[in-house]
């Protein structure tokens, strides 16, 4: 794992694109990128508008959303073809990825921040660690 500012992030691969996913465990989406990695992104249609987000106490913003052509894998677990959610980030949230609470809750996370090492189990695979 490695600090993206105040938070842990670890390796993700959404479909082919390697990025560090921020670990969110206070948001209540799944897998979230801003612009920049979204336009990096194959998408099984076109972006469209689900919502909008408050994030960091700011002002609300668009949030678009699509299904991913491919997997997302966070070592090796694999994700098959999820939702992503597009929208902007303000300056002191500095990730660009995303992966919160509709995914984590699939898991029992553990984090050890002295040795940066992530853990994710689940009951049919068991535990893998993700990143040293």
């Amino acid at each position: 794992a490695v600090r993206v500012g105040p938070f842990i992030g670890i390796p993700v691969d959404l479909g082919g694109v390697s990025e560090t996913g921020v670990i969110d465990t206070q948001g209540g989406i799944g897998f979230q990128a801003i612009d920049v990695v979204a336009s990096r992104l194959t998408f099984q249609g076109p972006l469209r508008v689900v919502g909008r987000a408050r994030v960091g106490g700011g002002a609300p913003v668009e949030v678009r959303g699509a299904t991913l052509s491919g997997d997302v894998r966070l070592g090796r677990q694999v994700v098959r073809q999820p939702r992503i959610a597009v929208h902007p980030l303000p300056p002191d949230i500095p990730s660009r990825v995303t992966i919160g609470t509709r995914v984590l809750r699939n898991f029992a996370v553990a984090i050890d921040q002295r040795s940066m090492l992530v853990r994710l189990a689940r009951a049919d695979t068991g535990a893998v660690i993700l990143a040293e």
